[in-house]
């Protein structure tokens, strides 16, 4: 297979060579600018799902990990699959090009900072899983094999301590979760950053249990943790990984259960009514009308709340027919699983409560935000 790059206009045209038929491919295209130098990217991804150059890599080719990340290799355990395929290394270099929300920097400039001082990061979780399903993941975190506090120490070397934040749970935010996009352009959110192996033992969904190793030089390889995320991810059908490990969940984990309806609203469903009555019975178990507001706000209007004393407000972007259109299913979806009582008395009353701001763009109030900012699910 040939393929030749070339613009027609603002159209980025590739021109592949299949034995003897020639198919053009146009991509919507801006240029982005990078500590590199200027180039131009693709607005768009697409789902590897429905491409047929997903390849299972056999035992003998399998990616090595430099020694001087000093990591174990997670796909060095049963079950666990390696893939490469063509698709989704574009979808990643497209991820990759995205410039960071409060930075002037690329995804990828910072990867390439924290690899240039020995640290490996590893996408992983629901970054991974939209990347495959072709659903063009702005909220992009993964792990680090370095220590994390050094992680730390080096961000705030490079990019000052204002963007560079680490919470209880040593997750840490590269950029600014409350800077204002750029007009006409897309933005990666502030990259989230966690301790290594942080979600290998997690509870969570298979379609979530998957990685990219990059190794820098051009090949990406997708790592399906369980041998069946992604399969389940392009079915979009939602299993749980460690079944038995339900009774173990704590309030904590409130958000993370609710992820479900935020993977629903992307097209998921149940894998079998067995999960969707075990989702509604915990969902139930764990409910917090606060941590409620923290996902609505979060992954419902795709903005950032604060809570002061009884008040709670989420900071937006913008009001989206995108976002109108969440409410409207997210409503829909507990209706139908709690019932409309618990629509009125609850969902009814997050609404009327909550305070919908956009970021104030010429105050301080952005910082204040910052560090107030309440917390959110874990970024698989």
């Amino acid at each position: 297979m040939l393929v030749d790059l070339t613009f027609l206009g603002n159209q980025l045209v590739a021109f592949v060579l299949l034995s003897t038929q020639i198919h053009a491919i146009q991509m919507e295209t801006e240029v982005v600018q990078t500590e590199h130098g200027v180039r131009p990217r693709r607005t768009s991804v697409s789902s590897v799902c429905f491409h047929q150059d997903t390849v299972l890599v056999s035992l003998e080719n399998l990616p090595q990990i430099p020694s001087r990340y000093n990591v174990n290799i997670p796909w060095n355990r049963p079950h666990v699959r390696v893939y490469s395929s063509n698709t989704l290394r574009y979808n990643w270099n497209w991820m990759k090009a995205l410039p960071v929300r409060g930075l002037s920097l690329t995804v990828g400039d910072i990867i390439r900072y924290l690899d240039d001082n020995d640290c490996l990061f590893l996408p992983s979780g629901g970054t991974v899983r939209d990347a495959l399903i072709g659903e063009g993941p702005l909220d992009i975190g993964g792990e680090i094999s370095c220590d994390i506090l050094k992680v730390h120490r080096l961000c705030i070397e490079k990019y000052g301590p204002a963007l560079c934040r680490i919470d209880e749970k040593e997750h840490l935010t590269v950029g600014s979760p409350t800077a204002s996009n750029r007009l006409h352009s897309v933005i990666a959110d502030a990259l989230t950053i966690l301790p290594w192996s942080t979600n290998s033992t997690h509870w969570d969904f298979t379609a979530n249990s998957l990685a990219v190793y990059d190794d820098q030089v051009g090949n990406v390889f997708l790592i399906d943790l369980t041998g069946q995320g992604k399969d389940d991810a392009c079915k979009r059908k939602l299993f749980v990984v460690n079944e038995p490990d339900w009774d173990d969940l704590r309030s904590d984990d409130f958000l993370n259960v609710m992820r479900s309806y935020e993977m629903r609203l992307k097209g998921f469903s149940c894998g079998d009514e067995r999960v969707c009555r075990l989702l509604v019975e915990h969902i139930r178990r764990l409910f917090s009308f606060e941590k409620l507001e923290d996902f609505y706000c979060h992954f419902i209007l795709d903005g950032v709340g604060r809570r002061n004393g009884r008040k709670y407000v989420c900071h937006v972007e913008k009001r989206s027919e995108r976002t109108e259109l969440h409410r409207q299913k997210f409503g829909k979806m507990l209706t139908e699983d709690f019932g409309s009582e618990f629509y009125e008395k609850v969902l009814l009353l997050v609404e009327q409560k909550m305070e919908v701001l956009p970021f104030d763009k010429t105050t301080s109030d952005n910082e204040s935000l910052l560090n107030e900012e309440t917390p959110r699910a874990d970024s698989s």
